[in-house]
């Protein structure tokens, strides 16, 4: 591999340091692709040219952005027909036929955009636990449940036993 580099960096050594002018072959050519520089400059990738059948043309819609929209408002039509009865509280209008398509993923879940409020624990301000058997936040139910050498389900506490499992 690095022989294969230095051949080619020898050969066109002359055309950078201004020896020698470098002119573009005259390849005749479907396949080939013009360069805009010479070959020991770095520049882009060009895609080449589709192939096409000889004495056919590629098919180019003139109004291509109306059938892309047209096809837009098909996806989303059919979206809300299945799932619109998921959603009850948003008007057609105004979902997107993104959300339309996480509704469609994941069709159990509450889409309305109601949350449950938090419960506060008795003691301080923070959460309580939802699977806490003492309704209290993690951290005064470790205090209780390390006091009264009780367990508690939901924080996983084992203080019953004698040790705190993780």
């Amino acid at each position: 591999m690095t022989q294969v580099t230095t051949e080619i960096k020898n050969r066109y050594q002359k055309y950078v340091n201004g020896s020698a002018t470098y002119k573009h072959p005259t390849i005749v050519d479907e396949n080939y692709v013009a360069l805009k520089y010479p070959p020991y400059l770095c520049q882009p990738y060009e895609r080449p040219k589709p192939k096409q059948i000889k004495g056919q043309k590629i098919p180019v819609h003139e109004n291509q952005e109306e059938i892309i929209e047209t096809k837009r408002k098909l996806l989303k039509e059919e979206l809300l027909k299945k799932y619109g009865s998921l959603i009850p509280t948003f008007e057609s209008s105004d979902i997107s036929t993104n959300k339309l398509k996480r509704i469609a993923k994941k069709p159990l879940k509450k889409w309305d955009g109601e949350k449950a409020p938090y419960i506060l624990c008795s003691s301080c301000a923070n959460p309580v636990g939802q699977k806490c058997t003492h309704k209290l936040c993690k951290k005064c139910c470790k205090i209780l449940c390390f006091s009264g050498k009780i367990d508690c389900i939901g924080h996983r506490f084992n203080f019953s036993k004698g040790y705190l499992s993780t």
